[in-house]
């Protein structure tokens, strides 16, 4: 048999029961959504604001509209706030008054080089603590925020990774499982093609690229409903769907359909034709 051929018999097994089908590729196709899903709005976030000048225009803070006169330089990194890109900057007597303060509640204290930043820390500890009492103030440099947040980040990247693998995998466990179901029902052609001169590898190959089918076809719908998601989400924060995502996607799913339809495949190769003929 050549790969066309292959190809045709699994597609005409796979649409004898399309229902089945859908349920069995319901585990890829939100695994795969969500690996779509979560890559836009990461990507998204970090592009935000790439490409737009925003001088002249307005910003409302507390319920004022104030006018943006400039753009400052991106450093990068991070700060008490998250990214020290991330804030806006207006007169001090201005938010003092907007926010009801009468005096500071941060201080950011840039340093000449990262060398000088322990130091810098304890000057600043030793000025405050003749103007404040111990539980009045607290000192933290950038890299301990850097860490606090790398390591809330890193949790919720492997959080949500996580589902998403978990999902995968319970999608290739679903294709593996009703894989096996349909060696069992189709037993008897199996044998009947066995018997009419098809090889153990014809039937290891006709099994196998259809547990493949279901899961680039999961693949495929699970792209799209992320797509979806993503348009939908992109109404209220920037996504952005990556190249690299849907064919990573497209990998996966390739990927699960080999590794869980071989068990399947092999068993249904290894069947007697003598014994599958005899099948009731």
């Amino acid at each position: 048999m050549n790969g066309l051929e292959y190809i045709k018999l699994a597609f005409t097994a796979l649409r004898t029961n399309k229902v089945r089908s859908l349920l069995t590729m319901l585990g890829i196709i939100i695994g795969v959504a969500s690996v779509i899903l979560l890559v836009s709005i990461g990507t998204g976030l970090q592009n935000f604001g790439k490409d737009v000048n925003p001088v002249g225009k307005t910003l409302p803070i507390n319920g004022v509209q104030f006018e943006i006169s400039g753009v400052l330089k991106s450093k990068g990194g991070g700060g008490a706030m998250g990214s020290a890109d991330d804030f806006a900057a207006i007169p001090l007597t201005t938010a003092m008054r907007q926010f009801d303060r009468t005096r500071p509640y941060m201080i950011f204290v840039e340093v000449i080089d990262s060398e000088h930043a322990s130091q810098a820390k304890e000057d600043a500890e030793r000025i405050l603590a003749k103007r404040l009492k111990d539980d009045e103030f607290s000192v933290m440099e950038q890299t301990q925020l850097l860490d606090t947040i790398n390591q809330f980040l890193g949790v919720i990247t492997a959080a949500l990774g996580g589902i998403a693998a978990i999902s995968l995998v319970v999608g290739g466990i679903g294709i593996m499982n009703i894989m096996l179901v349909s060696v069992t029902e189709r037993t008897r052609e199996i044998g009947l093609r066995k018997a009419v001169g098809a090889k153990p590898e014809d039937i290891m190959m006709q099994f196998l690229i259809e547990s493949v089918f279901l899961s680039l076809f999961g693949g495929g719908l699970g792209i799209g409903l992320g797509a979806l998601g993503s348009m939908a989400i992109n109404m209220f924060i920037k996504t952005s769907i990556t190249a690299w995502s849907v064919l990573m996607a497209f990998g996966f799913s390739a990927g699960i359909g080999i590794v869980f339809g071989v068990a399947p495949a092999i068993r249904a190769s290894r069947l007697d034709p003598i014994d599958a003929l005899r099948y009731e």
